[in-house]
């Protein structure tokens, strides 16, 4: 799960940075699985400002 989290947290930096596109999630969350796709995905809403209530 924290791989998962790490990934996203780069992914996050890079495209505030102008520096990802959406082709790259898309090859990101192809090669995640299990724990750590469920890590990537919590940071991802997380930062989308996703509660669940």
């Amino acid at each position: 799960m924290i791989e998962g989290e790490r990934k996203a947290h780069d992914y996050l930096a890079r495209l505030n940075a102008c520096q990802a596109d959406p082709d790259e999630l898309a090859v990101i969350v192809s090669m995640l699985y299990g724990a750590t796709l469920r890590g990537f995905c919590r940071v991802l809403a997380k930062a989308l400002g996703v509660s669940h209530a």
